[in-house]
């Protein structure tokens, strides 16, 4: 129930889009995937790729995020 919710939030709340947020196993305490309860994997907010391989290439630069990250913080707020 709380990974669903986390999922909710990231993908359906405005200003979620910019969190990633972790639910872990309380018996090994690792990360709970989204996929595991069937959603899909969290797309990257700037190019739509698989959000992991754009982390883990860093394939957008600081600034490209910086500047993301403002358009949609603006957009919700007014």
């Amino acid at each position: 129930m709380t990974k669903q919710a986390t999922v909710y939030f990231e993908d359906e709340d405005g200003l979620g889009r910019l969190f990633d947020a972790d639910v872990l196993d309380s018996s090994d305490q690792m990360p709970i995937s989204r996929t595991k309860f069937g959603f899909p994997v969290r797309r990257c907010f700037i190019c739509n790729r698989i959000a992991k391989d754009c982390a883990r290439s860093r394939r957008h630069s600081v600034l490209e995020l910086q500047a993301k990250v403002a358009q949609i913080a603006e957009s919700e707020i007014n």
